[in-house]
């Protein structure tokens, strides 16, 4: 007679590799670039599309990877770190090539906010914000690499940061926050450093940015402007005007493409699971939805991620019954494929319990 399975300890729960709220691919789309806690600290790690073993390109002890933003070229990433947790993060860069972590700013009092769309198109300028003007402002700064010259762009009493570079590289898309629910968008022209704001409602809305257009006439929101719901939107830079293509009962809750404006994905928090939508924007034609399995985007930040050849998309996935994973979805299939094992607790996904949904009336509505 076999031996009586034993109750998991509770120490097998908490034996998970963790990871921090960013995500991108490589230039070339062959890999995934993540912050993932493999070593005791959270380093920056390199992930074939293939799978396997990830590379680990730091080696950090007292300091946690945050943001990452690969160059055009390939030859570059630039990340954001800061030290023990204290938040003051600053940037760094290192060689795809291999190489050693060089710091691009040492300012051990400022905060530095670095975003995916960070660098311009020819991989000559990069966007970042940074408080240190003013500690309760943040400012937008471009930095210029190859002359290492900071300029400062937008913000003046405003907290602000930058969101992506037009795609002929002369316009800066910026957000300015008011609170959680409360967003601006504003377009910064850099050729003649004047910036005009795209949103100028007078109610809180909230506005989550995603790519530009090919031709750079505008770029896709998710919003829930005059709406009681996050929905997707095209939003033309003429005239502020929204274009809605999909207004679910549901929050859109991510969105991104890739750089050629090829393809757009979406997240849909859907009774609390998120599906994963795709389409062509060549063709207006909706891929497959991605297979994923019942969960939702990591919880406590955006991970969504487009490969820049548009084949793939990729995010960290949280799961009721198993640790937060990386998932490759193959957006012209809807397959998708896990590519890290994080459990590392000898835990059986089957001894685990999935919620299950539980409607009831609120007070507002007829019994």
């Amino acid at each position: 007679m076999p031996p009586t399975q034993r109750a998991p300890e509770l120490e097998q729960f908490h034996a998970v590799r963790r990871f921090q709220p960013t995500l991108a691919f490589t230039a070339d789309s062959s890999a995934l670039l993540f912050s993932v806690n493999i070593s005791g600290q959270f380093n920056l790690w390199r992930l074939p599309v293939e799978g396997g073993w990830p590379a680990q390109l730091t080696t950090f002890e007292d300091r946690t990877v945050r943001g990452v933003a690969p160059s055009p070229d390939g030859s570059t990433v630039v990340f954001s770190a800061d030290r023990d947790g204290d938040e003051f993060h600053q940037l760094f860069e290192i060689d795809l090539r291999g190489g050693w972590p060089v710091a691009l700013t040492d300012a051990p009092q400022v905060q530095h906010e670095l975003l995916p769309g960070a660098w311009d198109p020819t991989g000559c300028r990069l966007a970042y914000a940074a408080n240190s003007r003013r500690p309760s402002d943040m400012d937008v700064w471009i930095r210029d690499s190859v002359t290492g010259e900071v300029t400062h762009v937008f913000g003046d009493g405003r907290y602000a940061e930058p969101v992506s570079f037009s795609p002929d590289g002369r316009h800066l898309l910026c957000t300015e926050g008011f609170a959680n629910d409360d967003h601006r968008l504003h377009l910064v022209d850099l050729d003649t450093g004047t910036s005009r704001a795209l949103t100028t409602q007078q109610e809180p809305a909230r506005f989550i940015p995603g790519p530009w257009a090919a031709d750079g006439s505008g770029c896709w929101v998710a919003t829930d402007l005059d709406r009681e719901f996050l929905g997707l939107a095209f939003l033309h830079l003429t005239d502020g005007r929204l274009e809605w293509h999909e207004t679910p009962d549901w929050d859109v809750e991510n969105l991104a493409g890739d750089a050629a404006g090829t393809v757009l994905v979406w997240l849909v928090n859907e009774d609390g699971w998120g599906r994963l939508h795709a389409r062509d924007l060549r063709t207006g034609r909706d891929l497959p939805t991605a297979d994923l399995p019942p969960g939702c985007e990591m919880i406590f930040g955006h991970t969504l991620a487009v490969s820049p050849d548009g084949r793939y998309a990729a995010l960290v996935w949280a799961q009721p019954t198993r640790s937060h994973e990386v998932y490759l979805v193959e957006l012209a299939t809807g397959r998708t494929r896990r590519l890290t094992d994080n459990m590392l607790g000898g835990l059986d996904p089957a001894q685990l319990t999935a919620p299950d949904l539980i409607r009831y009336p609120s007070a507002d509505e007829q019994v």
